[in-house]
């Protein structure tokens, strides 16, 4: 909340005069929205930084690295079943009841 408020106070001293309160409220709520998804994108940054210290170290940290993999699959699936619902099931083709056109007029 803090750089969110630093933020805005930038923002401020850039445009004094263009910005309004209704301005700011949705500037704010916005970054609320949006503060999920960037402190996510900020913990897999230093992640990423403290892996790459560690192999300059000669330490692997693979497991993270699989982790992080693996639940933003997780995340990602289940957000494609809430868009188009759970995948179903696919019948086989069903069995032609009578012969084609073509066999019928065959010459034998």
């Amino acid at each position: 909340m803090a750089m969110e408020m630093a933020e805005l106070e930038a923002l401020l001293r850039i445009h004094p005069k263009t910005l309004t309160d209704l301005d700011v409220a949705a500037a704010l709520q916005l970054v609320r929205l949006s503060g999920e998804d960037y402190s996510n994108n900020n913990n897999n940054q230093k992640r990423r930084r403290r892996r790459r210290k560690n192999k300059n170290e000669g330490h692997f940290e693979d497991d993270e690295e699989e982790f992080d993999r693996s639940s933003q699959n997780e995340i990602t699936s289940k957000t494609i079943e809430e868009i188009f619902g759970k995948e179903e099931e696919v019948a086989r083709p069903r069995k032609k009841r009578y012969r084609s056109l073509v066999s019928v007029y065959q010459a034998p």
